[in-house]
């Protein structure tokens, strides 16, 4: 059908099912496909598909379909995660983790995990460091520490990139003056400050495996220079914290992140 208004002479295309208008028939053809599928009974449907003796639709009317029911689906995961960070930054975190159900699933604070847990493989991530960096090496002690922990256990997590990490550890009650687990908020200096004891230990790990490899350090030219550049990976002073571990905390907030929905 065509309709021609007072002002303009243009082509209007109709779709017969909603009456929706286009400008262009290509968009009306591409509409009409999915406005009739939607609009038409299961029952219809089905009886379309069992009658082989009509070409019911072709591949590229096919294709078309497929192409907007994306769109939909592309759209409504959109609005989902908006409405999602919205009640994510509506809900107070602190108040729902040191609730007495989620802190009854916690056996251990971030400060013994971080000594327990952490610090003992340091020394079998210190080949990752010498033949890639120190963030590499960092990142991967977390990994495999976060790997084999229980999610509900885990006491480090992240929310939300914006809102920062938060962590289960003794804290000081200064009312009841006890000092009790719970969950706190840290901000990105605190990270660090832990990020920095931990490289304190990698340091530790290369002097022992300096003082085991002496013999042949000072007997093997190749060898010193080596030593002397795995030393420069974990303690380089011209590399700043914020640019050394950008990296750890970025994977760290992959690693870390929980939906507010684990809560229920």
């Amino acid at each position: 059908m065509i309709n021609i208004s007072k002002n303009s002479i243009f082509k209007m295309y109709n779709c017969d099912t909603c009456s929706s208008q286009f400008n262009y028939k290509y968009n009306c053809d591409r509409h009409k496909l999915t406005c009739n599928f939607l609009h038409s009974s299961i029952q219809d449907n089905v009886k379309e598909l069992d009658d082989r003796s009509q070409n019911i639709i072709t591949q590229t009317d096919m294709c078309l379909l497929m192409q907007d029911m994306m769109r939909r689906i592309d759209k409504l995961e959109k609005e989902n995660r908006s409405y999602k960070q919205l009640y994510q930054r509506k809900v107070n975190v602190i108040e729902l983790l040191n609730t007495p159900s989620q802190l009854s699933k916690m056996d251990i604070t971030f400060s013994v995990w971080f000594m327990k847990v952490l610090v003992p493989d340091v020394k079998n991530k210190l080949s990752v460091v010498f033949e890639q960096s120190l963030s590499d090496g960092l990142i991967d002690v977390f990994t495999t520490a976060i790997s084999n922990t229980e999610l509900d256990k885990l006491p480090i997590r992240v929310f939300d990139k914006k809102n920062g990490f938060y962590i289960y550890n003794i804290t000081r009650d200064n009312e009841n003056s006890t000092n009790t687990p719970k969950w706190i908020k840290i901000n990105t200096e605190k990270l660090y400050s832990y990020l920095r004891r931990l490289t304190y230990y990698f340091e530790v790990a290369y002097k022992d495996w300096y003082n085991e490899n002496i013999e042949l350090i000072n007997n093997n030219d190749e060898m010193i220079d080596k030593s002397a550049l795995y030393y420069l990976k974990i303690n380089d002073i011209r590399i700043s914290d914020q640019t050394r571990f950008n990296r750890v905390r970025q994977k760290l907030h992959t690693l870390t992140m929980t939906e507010v929905d684990n809560f229920y």
